[in-house]
């Protein structure tokens, strides 16, 4: 599940489909058991390195921030 939050003069709540229009905001992104299917697009839409698209992918990967 993924929840993407913005920024668009308050906070608001947007759809993962929409993400790549909300790229002109801040955003962020709260990610808990992704679906191979919503790592791909997340992958795509920010042009990640496949070995940061599999730690989004299992559970017991360390906690970590990573700003792109």
């Amino acid at each position: 599940m993924i929840t993407v939050i913005y920024y668009d003069n308050k906070l608001k709540e947007g759809k993962l489909e929409d993400l790549p229009n909300l790229l002109k905001h801040k955003i962020w992104i709260d990610i808990n058991n992704i679906t191979e299917k919503e790592a791909e697009l997340l992958g795509t839409t920010f042009s990640l390195h496949p070995l940061t698209i599999e730690d989004l992918r299992f559970f017991n990967s360390r906690i970590k921030v990573e700003e792109f």
